[in-house]
């Protein structure tokens, strides 16, 4: 989980500002992508393990810890861009 969390969080946003930023010229559009690629997993990650007979309390406690970490994250990403 705290792998796919860092991934998800720190390093896809990072990912997207650095290889967009050869595309897309306007700051504000290319630091809102950024952060966008930076927000948690949404809720919608259980509702689609229960349906699918997946582990939905493992969905549920990587949504938490997801949504727990970007506290920390989203600041940080909005400092940096």
């Amino acid at each position: 989980i705290y792998l796919v969390t860092l991934i998800r969080l720190v390093l896809f946003p990072l990912t997207i500002y650095f290889l967009l930023s050869f595309i897309i010229k306007d700051r504000l559009v290319l630091n809102t992508l950024a952060i966008l690629f930076g927000m948690p997993a949404a809720s919608l990650t259980v509702i689609l393990a229960e349906q699918n007979n997946a582990n939905s309390n493992l969905a549920s406690i990587y949504v938490f810890f997801q949504m727990i970490m970007s506290l920390i994250s989203l600041p940080v990403l909005y400092l940096l861009f």
